[in-house]
Order: C-alpha cells, then structure tokens, then sequence
C-alpha cells in the first residue's frame, strides 16, 4: 500500500513535471512569436513613414503642377 502510494506521488511528479516543460517551451515559442510580430510591426511602420513621406511629395508637386497650369493660364499670349 505504501508502495502504490509512492508510485502515485512519483506518478504525479512526473506528470507535473511533464506540465511544467510543456508550459514552459510553449512560453518560450509565445516570446519568440512576439517578438518577431514585434519586427513586422516596426517595419510596416517604417514603410508607412516612407507612404506618408511620398504622399506629401506628391501633394507639393501636385500644387506646383496647379500653379504652373495658372502661369500658363494667365500668360498674355504673344
């Protein structure tokens, strides 16, 4: 009797154990995933910078491009 009660508690620890690792590599693959969403994320925001820089460009030269049309526009013609 007091040997089935040891190769439970051993049972248990084992089983325990077992949990343990189980948790802690899935923890370990959990950081792991987090920190390569972590890169993704710095670098969709780097290309949304780069977007937004370019978006801006192109609004100034689409102004210039209006007031040149009006250059030519108001130009007296020889």
């Amino acid at each position: 009797s007091e040997m089935l009660r040891e190769l439970d508690r051993n049972t248990v620890k084992y089983m325990v154990d077992d949990m343990r690792e189980k948790i802690e590599k899935q923890e370990a693959e959990l950081v792991e995933k987090d920190t390569v969403i972590a890169e993704r994320d710095a670098v969709i925001a780097e290309k949304d910078t780069m977007i937004a820089e370019k978006d801006t460009m192109i609004a100034e030269k689409d102004a210039e491009i209006k007031r040149l049309r009006e250059m030519l526009q108001d130009k007296p013609k020889a």
